[in-house]
């Protein structure tokens, strides 16, 4: 079983709640992305720019009273020079954590 599989199948059984999660990607510019080919410590950063927005969305939608939305990123690089392209996958939680 592959890597990614398995991770799939702990975060299922050990991890996520019995709540309706959300897929969403974040992408990059295709002028930015040769940034985070050679400088590896701004996909920290790419990471936590998803997490602030889903977090400050989440804020809006429910006027900041469902609490902290919960989220698991990871970051997906991929293709060669011309075409280097790490997308960015990220699974919040349908609501907050209290």
């Amino acid at each position: 079983m592959n890597r990614a599989l398995l991770l799939g199948h702990r975060l299922r059984e050990e991890v996520f709640a019995p709540v309706p999660h959300r897929q969403w990607v974040f992408t990059i510019p295709k002028r930015l992305r040769i940034y985070f080919r050679y400088d590896r410590k701004l996909l920290g950063s790419l990471c936590r720019a998803a997490w602030e927005t889903i977090r400050d969305l989440y804020a809006l939608e429910v006027d900041g009273d469902c609490g902290m939305p919960a989220m698991i990123a990871a970051v997906q690089t991929f293709g060669d020079l011309v075409n280097h392209h790490p997308p960015q996958s990220t699974t919040p939680r349908g609501g907050g954590l209290e």
